[in-house]
């Protein structure tokens, strides 16, 4: 549901009463969703069934550019209703948001936490494999890894 009283919104109660998850879709998110979409569908790597109302916005579509540098359709200006192209985008948006906050949990609770006991061998296997992580940040952003010269070595072990 975009949060900025579109339309829409009408709907919010009966949704919610339906037991249905609402997930807010608005800003920055918005801008970049469509952006995403857009690259996707330009690199063809996103393709959806044919549907005579979401060709037809997909293709006359006009679109603004936000103070951000990101970009949104503009209804005002597009030739025919965008409402389709816009559920799109927030479908693709939504069902990424939600696989990612899976994929994030699940990663989070087998993760190896501080207290854990390792074996030698699971520690010699997780120095060897590092370099298969695609990332040096957990899904919550705190860094999993450093790098740090002798010298600032020296100095957290106060040796300078």
């Amino acid at each position: 549901i975009q949060s900025n009283g579109a339309p829409e919104t009408a709907l919010l109660d009966d949704i919610k009463n339906a037991g249905l998850p609402v997930i807010p879709w608005g800003g920055a998110d918005l801008g970049s969703a469509t952006g995403v979409v857009f690259d996707r569908l330009e690199r063809r790597a996103i393709k959806h069934l044919q549907h005579p109302g979401l060709d037809a916005a997909a293709t006359t579509a006009s679109v603004k550019v936000l103070s951000q540098g990101a970009w949104v359709i503009d209804l005002a200006r597009s030739p025919s209703d965008a409402a389709p192209l816009k559920a799109f985008i927030g479908a693709v948006w939504a069902t990424e948001t939600i696989v990612e906050e899976v994929l994030h949990s699940l990663a989070c609770r087998a993760a190896i936490k501080a207290g854990n006991r390792l074996s030698q061998a699971e520690v010699d296997t997780l120095v060897r494999d590092r370099h298969l992580a695609a990332s040096s940040h957990c899904p919550h952003g705190r860094p999993t890894t450093l790098t740090l010269t002798s010298r600032e070595l020296d100095r957290q072990f106060r040796r300078t």
